[in-house]
């Protein structure tokens, strides 16, 4: 997770950005998966699986949680997947980087 408000979405890097609604229940893992196959150009059935880099169980109730909470300071968690550095804002924005 990033803190002090620390920018990691803008730059040349950014391969993949959209949005989803964890509010409305969507999964947070599957707009990552679907994000990544799209920036790598391959169907996400093809990437590994999310669940082995982390608990997207516990990645679809954090975003929740960020995106539901009263803060003048948005939330973040970013992570490595498949070669791509990601970044899923608690506006539901997720954005996909060149990792390195």
């Amino acid at each position: 997770m990033v803190e002090d408000g620390a920018d990691t979405t803008e730059g040349a890097n950014v391969l993949e950005r959209s949005v989803h609604d964890p509010v409305e229940g969507e999964s947070t893992g599957t707009a990552v998966a679907l994000a990544v196959g799209r920036a790598k150009d391959v169907p996400p059935t093809e990437l590994p699986k999310l669940e082995r880099t982390l608990d997207t169980d516990a990645l679809d109730r954090l975003v929740a949680s960020l995106a539901t909470r009263e803060s003048d300071v948005p939330g973040q968690v970013s992570f490595r997947y498949a070669g791509t550095g990601v970044v899923v804002e608690s506006t539901g924005e997720v954005v996909v980087r060149a990792d390195g």
